[in-house]
């Protein structure tokens, strides 16, 4: 795997563009590293700013290519990029982690009780708010995903937008930034959710699980 830093600078229009529409951000790493593509998967988040610039953090199973966002969107970045091996993980091993996450749950119906084309209740995703049960959303998808979560700090970072092309309806989903610790139980299961990233909207910023010793 590869994991890059990318340096976005509010100052600069086409870079806030991105940083404040979750679907450009989407379409500069797809750009970069061909998102998707043969199966691979690439998670990416924006860190917390730092004066006028936000690092954005990618992880991909190929390289990837910073100029061509030059070449396809007009737009000049500038990345640092490495090759990234998963460590081997030890049951009962502890870590710290950083998660931005998009917390949902399910519904069939909603208010207006609204069908699908059968007549069945339609599934409707909806964020949750509720400190308590974020807490528990990240027990149960760690958990999902080979650990144990021994505690952790949530951010609140509110709603994320973005606007998509050819007259689909925006896309609005909510953040939430865990820092916290947690324990290995299943070292299979924990790098596949490294690789494949925790919790829905992995294609819009969310989901990259970020570990460090403690």
């Amino acid at each position: 795997m590869y994991l890059s830093k990318v340096h976005l600078n509010v100052l600069n229009a086409r870079h806030l563009k991105v940083l404040s529409d979750c679907y450009q951000m989407h379409r500069l790493v797809s750009c970069a590293c061909g998102s998707g593509s043969h199966g691979s998967r690439v998670l990416f988040r924006p860190e917390l700013p730092d004066g006028p610039f936000v690092s954005l953090l990618v992880q991909s199973e190929k390289e990837p290519d910073w100029d061509r966002p030059r070449e396809k969107l007009n737009m000049d970045v500038q990345a640092e990029c490495k090759p990234y091996a998963l460590p081997s993980f030890g049951k009962g091993q502890r870590l710290r982690f950083r998660l931005r996450a998009n917390p949902i749950k399910t519904i069939r119906g909603g208010r207006e009780n609204e069908t699908d084309s059968t007549g069945d209740l339609k599934r409707i995703r909806i964020p949750i708010l509720n400190d308590n049960l974020q807490d528990q959303w990240l027990e149960r998808k760690l958990q999902q995903g080979g650990a144990r979560l021994d505690g952790a700090l949530a951010q609140k970072e509110g709603e994320v937008t973005g606007n998509r092309r050819n007259g689909q309806a925006p896309i609005t989903l909510y953040a939430v930034r865990f820092d916290g610790q947690l324990t290995v139980q299943d070292p299979y299961r924990f790098a596949s959710a490294i690789r494949s990233g925790v919790g829905p909207a992995k294609g819009f910023g969310f989901g990259l699980l970020s570990i460090s010793p403690l």
